[in-house]
C-alpha cells in the first residue's frame, strides 16, 4: 500500500520507510527523507516541493504559509539594516533596558511598515530604503526673522526645496498638509 502511494508521487528513491509492529499488533511507520534525492528531483522536476507536519492545513494553505515565510525573512533582513531601523548598536545591559530597546524598535518598524504601505497605496514603487532615504530629504528649516523690536524674533518654518519625486511622497503622505496645519496638542509640538 505505501509503495502504491509513494510511486505514484515518483518517490520512491526519496523516501526509506519501515513498517513497526508492537506486541498488541498496533502499526506505525519508521521513514526518513534521503535530502540529497530530494535536491536532485526538485532539480529535475523544475517545482518546489514542499513538506509539513500539519496535515489538516488545505494545499491552498501550505503554501500561503510557505510565501508568508518571505515577508518575515524581509522583515528580519530589514530589522539588521546597518542604516535603517537597526536594533544595532545597543548601548544597554541590563534585561528590562534591552527589552524596552527592542520593544521601540518593534514599534518603529511597524510604523515604517504602515506609512511604506501607505506610499505604496499611492504609487510609490521603491523599497522600504529608498522610502526612507527620500523622507530623510525632506526637511523643514526654521527662519528666524529679526523685526527690530525688543522681545522675542519671529520664528517660521519651511520646507526646503525638494525633487520632484519628494514632493510627490510628501504630499502623498501628507507631509506638506501637515507642516501648514501644525498639530496643538498640550506639552507637544511638532518642532520641538
Amino acid at each position: 500500500m505505501i509503495s502504491a502511494v509513494i510511486s505514484r508521487y515518483k518517490m520512491q528513491t526519496l523516501i526509506e520507510y519501515k513498517i513497526l509492529e508492537d506486541d498488541e499488533r498496533c502499526y506505525g511507520i519508521d521513514y526518513t527523507i534521503k535530502y540529497e534525492c530530494l535536491a536532485k528531483l526538485e532539480e529535475e522536476m523544475g517545482y518546489r516541493i514542499l513538506m509539513t507536519n500539519n496535515h489538516n492545513w488545505s494545499t491552498c494553505e501550505i503554501i500561503q504559509a510557505y510565501h508568508g515565510q518571505s515577508i518575515i525573512e524581509y522583515t528580519f533582513k530589514n530589522m539588521k539594516n546597518k542604516r535603517h531601523l537597526s536594533f544595532t548598536p545597543q548601548y544597554h545591559w541590563t534585561d528590562q533596558k534591552i527589552k524596552v530597546h527592542n520593544f521601540c524598535c518593534v514599534i518603529t518598524y511597524l510604523m515604517t511598515s504602515l506609512i511604506y504601505k501607505t506610499a505604496r497605496e499611492k504609487g510609490f514603487t521603491g523599497s522600504m530604503d529608498t522610502l526612507l532615504d527620500m523622507l530623510g530629504n525632506i526637511r523643514l528649516g526654521t527662519i528666524i526673522e529679526d523685526t527690530g523690536k525688543k522681545g522675542r524674533p519671529k520664528v517660521f518654518y519651511k520646507l526646503e526645496e525638494m525633487e520632484p519625486a519628494e514632493r510627490k511622497l510628501a504630499e502623498d503622505l501628507g507631509i506638506i498638509k501637515l507642516h501648514e496645519r501644525p498639530m496643538k496638542i498640550k506639552g507637544f509640538g511638532v518642532y520641538i
